[in-house]
């Protein structure tokens, strides 16, 4: 994996599956419901047993449910928002009480700054976790457009996507671009977006400048 040849010694995939099979040299799959207290007790112990500290740690958790701001329901909301933003800030603790330069790297979105249509619990968790990295800078938060492979790996949506002003950097693009914000964190914002995009089509049939970018400047 790209971690390894990156001078990552140890992998320690966490996911909800009672299986993931992979091929993957000094990498491991451990099993755990961590939004529930006990699971995520356990999964720490465990990797306390088995490792002498956790380096940084990458929250890539969420999923979607595309469904309209008026037809959402508490539970639609909930399922979506929940899956992306508990226990981060109760892992990310405790691994930082056994390690002072430990840090967690947040995958948010482009849809915290852009919004997307039918995705409101989705852009919502994505602007918490920017916030976080805001509030406390041990936590490092990544707004990625979207990949190639992964939630918008689907043609239709890349191509809307690409229509609307949304360019699609290739895997390589990305992780060479990734690569130079871990590199160079300390030097960077805690908020980063790692995106192509063409606001002039973005923009295009608006007649005002969206809020958020009203301290943008504009070539």
């Amino acid at each position: 994996p790209w971690l390894l040849r990156s001078g990552c010694d140890d992998i320690i995939l966490v996911g909800r599956r009672d299986e993931y099979v992979h091929e993957f040299e000094n990498t491991r799959y451990i099993s755990s419901k961590t939004d529930d207290d006990n699971s995520l007790s356990i999964l720490i112990k465990e990797i306390r047993e088995n490792h002498k500290s956790v380096g940084y740690t990458f929250h890539c958790a969420g999923q979607l449910n595309d469904i309209l701001f008026t037809n959402q329901t508490k539970e639609s909301f909930a399922q979506v928002y929940e899956s992306k933003v508990n226990t981060i800030v109760n892992l990310h603790n405790l691994l930082k009480s056994e390690n002072p330069d430990y840090f967690t790297v947040l995958f948010s979105s482009i849809a915290s700054l852009l919004g997307s249509t039918a995705q409101s619990p989705y852009s919502l968790a994505n602007g918490k976790l920017d916030d976080l990295s805001l509030k406390d800078s041990s936590f490092l938060s990544v707004q990625w457009g979207p990949w190639e492979v992964g939630m918008a790996d689907n043609p239709v949506v890349l191509t809307k996507m690409r229509e609307s002003g949304i360019r699609i950097p290739s895997n390589e693009e990305y992780l060479k671009s990734f690569g130079y914000i871990l590199r160079n964190r300390k030097n960077l914002p805690s908020l980063v977006s790692l995106q192509a995009i063409d606001f002039s089509k973005i923009f295009s049939g608006l007649d005002y400048l969206p809020f958020q970018f009203k301290s943008f400047e504009f070539s």
